[in-house]
């Protein structure tokens, strides 16, 4: 496929771009591969920034690990039984020599009783109820803590959260895989009608051994909602983490932010 004749020149520039700044000849034609990262939060706070996702009562920002520490699964409904989806990544290596490698894994539920992951992250980007039963109680991935009724009782140990009520996580936020650039192409952001406030929405990378930076900033206001479409897009190089984080105007703001874009594979 000609980028040039489909008229996607943007995309084959991207793909030259990589291959300029990091010596890395991807193709997002033989990955095939979309990917949309969406989340939503109701803790935004205006004195510390806050990723768009759900992660427990009280817990910010992801305190990320450097090795594959996140082990187990459960929740705090003893109802919820049956097998769900986790996608997620594991690591070897540490620092600047860290890479990612990409994992989809079923684990069974066992209601308040947690329950260990057959394959131990380091990253989980997105879980989901796999089976045709919906959840009942909020379902948490997380370190291998004290779980209390299903909840673990350490919050910088939790990395995921399902809300009661929800079938699927909310993330605005994952980590790409050492074989895969990720090229941003929109990112959209949002702010609920209940609390009057405007909110500072910033993209951020970190590449990997470093810390995150920003990349983008957008604003929006109480009930509104703001499409960016990046032209041109935003590359996510590989083994990096990217997010969403947000600060408020006011406390207890909920809003929502998601980016969208194509994963392009190394080649060679």
């Amino acid at each position: 496929m000609s980028y040039i004749a489909s008229r996607d020149y943007d995309l084959w520039m991207a793909e030259q771009i990589i291959f300029g700044t990091y010596g890395d000849t991807v193709s997002i034609a033989s990955k095939k591969k979309t990917l949309l990262k969406f989340g939503k939060t109701t803790d935004l706070a205006a004195t510390t920034r806050t990723t768009i996702a759900s992660l427990g009562s009280g817990v910010l920002n992801e305190v990320y690990v450097a090795s594959d520490l996140i082990t187990h699964v459960a929740s705090s409904s003893g109802s919820d039984t049956g097998t769900m989806k986790v996608e997620g990544h594991t690591v070897a290596g540490t620092g600047t020599s860290a890479v990612f490698t990409f994992v989809v894994q079923t684990v069974t539920l066992a209601g308040q009783a947690k329950t260990i992951l057959p394959t131990p992250l380091a990253r989980v980007s997105r879980a989901y109820n796999n089976t045709a039963t919906p959840w009942v109680g909020d379902i948490y991935v997380a370190q291998d803590v004290t779980f209390t009724l299903g909840v673990p009782q350490t919050a910088n140990a939790i990395h995921m959260k399902v809300p009661a009520g929800e079938q699927q996580s909310f993330k605005a936020a994952t980590t790409i895989s050492g074989t895969d650039y990720y090229i941003i192409t929109s990112m959209d952001v949002s702010v609920a009608k209940k609390t009057n406030a405007v909110v500072d929405f910033r993209l951020e990378i970190r590449e990997v051994g470093g810390v995150f930076r920003p990349s983008l900033f957008s604003t929006c206001s109480q009930g509104d909602s703001k499409g960016v479409p990046l032209n041109p897009p935003v590359i996510v190089p590989k083994n990096a983490d990217v997010r969403i984080t947000a600060l408020a105007s006011a406390t207890a703001v909920e809003a929502e932010a998601w980016i969208n874009g194509y994963l392009a594979s190394v080649v060679s």
